[in-house]
């Protein structure tokens, strides 16, 4: 006999867990454990990700961070050397002024070629993509 757990939030985990293999995060942090974290406001190496649509009841958007510092020295500082960016371009994205976005993930791309998360924010900015992925105002959607 296996013994399972299963709820909303193991299944919200779950798909942190895999978007981070995915666009190689460090560690994602969704908006209510930071709130829990005393002083995350002012801890180094932390970007806003941007929101992940999840959805179980009803529909909610969370807020997510990574937490880079633990991966390799030149990705904690491309990533910090970019983060001004790359948040402002996530700011941008989520109030629908993509071509100002845009050009942030763009910034952020020059300096660091290997920003998966950066790479996907471009392309949803994209007017070439469809409606039902476009304006969506979340980063992925579970």
């Amino acid at each position: 006999m296996e013994i399972r757990a299963v709820s909303p939030e193991m299944s919200f985990a779950r798909y942190l867990q895999k978007l981070c293999g995915v666009y190689n995060f460090g560690i994602l942090i969704d908006e209510t454990i930071a709130a829990e974290i005393h002083g995350f406001n002012k801890m180094k190496h932390i970007r806003k990700i941007g929101k992940i649509g999840f959805s179980y009841e009803e529909s909610c958007d969370r807020t997510v961070y990574e937490a880079f510092g633990g991966q390799k020295n030149d990705i904690v500082m491309l990533k910090e050397l970019t983060k001004k960016d790359f948040e402002s371009g996530v700011e941008f994205f989520q109030q629908g002024k993509y071509s100002e976005a845009k050009e942030s993930f763009i910034n952020v791309l020059k300096k660091n070629k290997d920003d998966l998360a950066a790479g996907r924010y471009l392309r949803l900015c994209s007017d070439n993509i469809d409606g039902s992925e476009k304006g969506m105002k979340t980063f992925e959607q579970c």
